[in-house]
């Protein structure tokens, strides 16, 4: 499946730290932004569509400070793409 990632943009506030991509999946485009990386969980948003982690499973995708990598941003976005029919 042909894949084309557009840089990951993060935005830090004094409280939140926000990330925006732009993804290419067999030629249609997905808008991704990190809604909320809370402790008990963590809130993608895909094309207008929420999709929900609970913190015990993003974990794997956290840096040392806590805060999620932004590969773990972009496995998250590929991840709720593949998996909900709403986004082919």
């Amino acid at each position: 499946m042909k894949r084309n990632l557009f840089q990951i943009e993060t935005y830090k506030t004094k409280k939140k730290e926000y990330k925006t991509m732009t993804i290419i999946i067999e030629n249609k485009k997905h808008e991704c932004n990190l809604l909320d990386d809370g402790s008990l969980d963590t809130v993608i948003e895909i094309d207008g569509i929420e999709h929900r982690y609970n913190g015990e499973f993003v974990f794997h995708y956290r840096n040392d400070d806590g805060s999620l990598k932004d590969e773990g941003f972009k496995e998250l976005c590929e991840m709720a793409i593949d998996n909900d029919e709403r986004h082919w």
